[in-house]
Formats: structure tokens, sequence, C-alpha cells
């Protein structure tokens, strides 16, 4: 765990206890000067979108495509996507949470990750319409806390609904800005400046609405207030001589001349698409994943080999569907010699595995099938990519028909089926497996074995004494996993004791630990599920200390999440090299 996490958990459990011990509420207080205008005041005519009707007197204006809605009893904070019969944890989800300690842990939700399970579970909490705890706000709304983390997830869709249900009247300012991104994110430039000026008369200080604001004009040929709106940023110590540079060159018509620097953003992806140039491989580097797939979905930003790399960064991440990196792969350029000699493409290669992915979407032959994409999948265990290709292979791979001579296919077969959830067809796989008589197609049998009994097949649990011996990290991690799931035999745990290297009890956070406990002892859903995946940290189920791991798994199972937690152990065992 690093010492900024450290401090960010330090950070959670102070400010809860202070939080906790307040008794006296305090009001929310609101300004008596009427804020000053930042943005360019232009006449009818150069309004940043020509005949727009202004907003009405009697309140904000509506961005398009949200829903103008009575708030029910849930209030603001407790809008949501998700109803139980949707995925979502219920309108009691919060219920018996301190306020003061979900404002603090919702920061802490790991995201992006690359954990699909983790994702699964984190978006259903973020989505999830739920009374909000009681307690004083003492901090930035829930409901901006939940779009932050969503946004920085990375799946547009998902943010785009949660905000569309908010009503205009609830938006903050960072809410407002997520508005106009979602926008330069899904390439419509038109629809993002038709928004700006009536959600800049509200958040007048807010930069990101400023920036846009001047873009539009920009783009409009507005060259006076496009220019005075740079000087206003000046004024206000705003000085952003990258963005001045992009605006003028827009201004000029020397698209040309423009250059991203550093991490790309959605108001970079609205400029280039405005100036023809394509992004960089220095641009993608450190992007949020929303932007890597939004650049990865259109293909007159971004150079083909560019694309295919933005592709599966994002998809390994959640923030593009596997179908859309399949299509991808599917437009790689390959020649048939290539093809041809698919199982021999680099698998470390991006370019590699869209020729492995070609070539085994073309084999009619079953037991090339199963060669190029056990190829496909092997590799992607060593890279920490499983779940990618896991995904990808998966419609391909349920075409391929267990049978006796695709034997030494059965161990990555079942494995993939289980990680993708195709538990009913992998008994087929393991009966084949276990009729080989190849030694070697049997010795890959006891993980599989593992793997099925994690998921209720009723294999039996007790360890046997040559997978405990040695205390491993490898053993330790799987005992702490069995020992969330259930018994792992008597003489397992003594068995790693007796090994050489004694056994590795960290820990991690020990106010995470207990506070882990609490939450699942009292079925406080939401709060188990926040505080394990906060737990489970960055590294997720593969990273996370063997002990901690087992305790936010027996956590999920406590409130009633059994599938999750097995499914969150299949991926720690698999990145353990199960």
């Amino acid at each position: 765990m690093t010492a900024s996490r450290n401090s960010a958990i330090a950070a959670l459990f102070s400010g809860f206890f202070f939080c906790w011990a307040a008794t006296q509420p305090v009001g929310a207080q609101e300004s008596a000067t009427d804020p000053i205008p930042l943005a360019p005041q232009p006449d009818p005519a150069e309004a940043i979108v020509e005949d727009e009707p202004s907003a009405p007197a009697s309140g904000p204006a509506v961005p398009e495509g949200f829903e103008v809605e009575e708030l029910g009893a849930l209030g603001a904070e407790g809008i949501g996507v998700l109803t139980v019969d949707q995925g979502g944890f219920g309108v009691a989800a919060w219920r018996g949470t301190n306020r003061a300690l979900l404002e603090a842990a919702l920061p802490l939700l790991p995201a992006p990750s690359s954990s699909p399970m983790m994702r699964a579970l984190a978006r259903r909490l973020l989505l999830t319409e739920a009374e909000p705890p009681s307690g004083v706000a003492d901090g930035p709304s829930l409901l901006a806390l939940r779009v932050d983390r969503l946004a920085a997830l990375g799946n547009r869709e998902d943010l785009e609904a949660l905000l569309s249900r908010i009503p205009p009247e609830s938006l903050d300012a960072g809410m407002a800005a997520r508005v106009v991104e979602l926008r330069w994110l899904a390439g419509d430039p038109d629809r993002g400046c038709r928004e700006i000026e009536p959600l800049l008369a509200r958040f007048d200080g807010d930069l990101s609405l400023q920036k846009a604001a001047i873009y539009c004009h920009a783009r409009a040929g507005r060259k006076a207030p496009a220019m005075l709106g740079l000087d206003l940023l000046h004024e206000q110590g705003h000085d952003d001589p990258s963005f001045a540079r992009k605006i003028d060159a827009v201004l000029a018509g020397k698209t040309q001349e423009i250059e991203v620097d550093g991490a790309l953003q959605p108001l970079d992806l609205a400029i280039l698409a405005t100036s023809g140039i394509k992004v960089s491989a220095d641009n993608l580097a450190e992007a949020a994943p929303l932007v890597i797939a939004a650049v990865a979905r259109r293909t007159q930003l971004v150079d083909p080999a560019l694309r295919l790399a933005a592709a599966e960064k994002a998809a390994l991440l959640g923030a593009l569907p596997a179908e859309t990196l399949m299509e991808i792969y599917a437009a790689e350029v390959a020649t048939p010699a290539e093809l041809d000699a698919g199982e021999d493409a680099d698998a470390a290669s991006a370019h590699g595995r869209a020729i492995l992915y070609q070539a085994a979407a073309l084999a009619h032959d079953p037991n090339r099938r199963a060669r190029l994409l056990g190829r496909f999948l092997a590799a992607s265990r060593a890279d920490g990519t499983y779940a990618r290709a896991a995904a990808v292979a998966a419609p391909l791979l349920l075409q391929v028909v267990p049978g006796d001579g695709l034997a030494w296919f059965a161990a990555e077969a079942a494995r993939a089926l289980l990680f993708i959830g195709r538990y009913e067809s992998v008994t087929a796989w393991l009966a084949v497996g276990q009729a080989s008589k190849d030694a070697k197609d049997v010795a890959a049998l006891p993980a599989l074995w593992l793997f099925a009994r994690l998921f209720g097949e009723g294999l039996p649990a007790v360890l046997a004494a040559d997978q405990a011996e040695g205390a491993s990290a490898r053993a330790t991690r799987l005992l702490a996993v069995l020992d969330a799931l259930e018994a792992p035999g008597a003489d397992a745990w003594s068995l790693l004791a007796a090994g050489e290297e004694g056994i590795g009890l960290e820990v991690g956070d020990a106010r995470l630990w207990f506070a882990l406990g609490g939450a699942a002892a009292e079925n406080r859903v939401g709060e188990a599920v926040l505080l394990g995946l906060a737990a489970l940290g960055d590294g997720g189920p593969a990273g996370a200390p063997p002990l901690m791991l087992g305790r936010a798994l027996a956590s999920l199972r406590a409130v009633g999440l059994e599938a999750e937690a097995r499914a969150l152990a299949f991926e720690a065992l698999l990145a353990g090299g199960e």
C-alpha cells in the first residue's frame, strides 16, 4: 500500500471520528453577492450558438437529454439508475452507515480497475438508487462524489445515464462540467456548445466551463469574445499558454500547428477533431479511461496502430466493450501469410494478438482454433490482461466442442469459461481432461478442480499437503481465499506454518480490517462493498495482502454477495499462477 493511500485511509477514519463526535448541524450558507460573470457577454448576434433561446427565468436551463422530474423521498443524493431488480443494492444500501465515513471512503474506491468483478461491484454501488445516510454534510455532496468515481471508472454510458437523471437545479459546477465533457467525448461539439452558455451563467467561476466557452467561440470564428475570454483567464491568474496557443491556432486557421502537451483531456479531443490533428502516444500515456476509449472509437483521431493500443487499454479497464475491441482486432490489416502462420504470431504485441484473433475466427478445424485460442489466452496470464483476453475469446471458445482430441486444451478452456461465468460449460471440459491418457493433461486438473470448487461444484475442499508445503505467497493467498469461502481442511494452515519460510501474515490497514468486520456483522451492504473494494485497493484481488483479501471476501459473503466473492477469489488465484 502506498504512502498516499495510507494517508487517505488515515484521513478517512480520523475524519469519521471527528464528525461522529460533532452534534451541532452546520447550515449551508450562500453568498449574498451575485456572481460576476467571467465569460464574455456577447450581443445576440455573437452568442455562442446563434439563435438559441435563452434560459427561462423560472429556473436553470435543462441540458439536452436530461429528465425533468420531481425529487422523491430519497432526495438528490439518493438519485440512481439501478433498482434492486436492475442489479442495485436497494434503497437501504446505506442504512446504518455513518455519513462522515461514507464521505471519506467514496474517494478511496479504486477506479479505474482491471478487475472485472471490482468494476461490476463499484458500478452497481455508484448507480444504486438509495436513501443517503443520516448525518450532517461536511464536504462535497454524495452525488458529486459518486459522479466523480463513476467518471474515473471510465464507462461513458453509465456516467451519462446518472447525469441525465439529475435535475438541473441539483447540478454543481463539477457535474455541469462533466455534462459538457461527455459531448466532447461523444464527438458532438455542436451539442456541447449549445449547452455551455446556460451552464456558465450558473457556474461562472468554473475553469473547465470557461475554457469550453472560449473554444466554442473560436470554433465559430468569433475572435473578440474568444480573446476576451483568454484575457479574463489571465486576470484570474489561470494562464494556460498551451490552451491559448490552441485557441490562437483555431482562430487563425492554422490548425496544423496545434499540439497537445501532457495527458489528453476531453476538451482536447474537441479541439483536435476541429483541427484534424492526430492523437499521439504521449497524449494517451496518462489519459483517463474515458478519453482513451473515446479515441479508440473515433478513427479520424488516431492512426490504426495507436487506435489498437488504445482499444486494448480501454477494454482492459472496462471503458470499452469487448465487442468493440473484437471489431478493431478484426479490422487490423493482416496479410494472408500472417493468417496462415497465425500460431506463430507474436502474442506479446497488439498486432500479433489481432492476428491470433483473426486466424481463430477464420479457423474451421477445432484443433487449429483451440491452438490459436490457447496461445491467445495463455500469453495473457503472464501480463495481467487475462480478463480482457477471456472476454474477447469467449464467443469463439464457446463454438469449440469438447472432445477426446482436445484433452490438451481442457485446462485452458475450462479456466476461461469459469472466468466469463459460463460454469455450465466447464464440466464437459473437466471430463475430457480427466479421461485423457496423457499425464500432462491430467496434471493440469488439480487447479481446475480448485476453481470448480470455488464456484460450488461440490468437489473435495481439503487442501492436499503438497499444495500447502512451503510458506510461499502463492500458498498463503490460496489458503486465505479458501478460508474466507469455506474451511480448507484442518491441517492446511498448520502445514503452511511448518514451512521453512514462515507464514506471511501481512494484514494491510487494521482500521479497514475492523471496519469491514463491523459492516459485515451488521449487514450494512453498501458499506461492506465500499470498504471491501477499498481494502483490495488499486492492486485488486491479485495485489491485496492475502489476509485482507480473505477479509474482504468473507465480508461480501456475509452481506449476501456469495457469487461476487467467489468471482473475486477466482481472479486472485488466477493472477497468482493457478
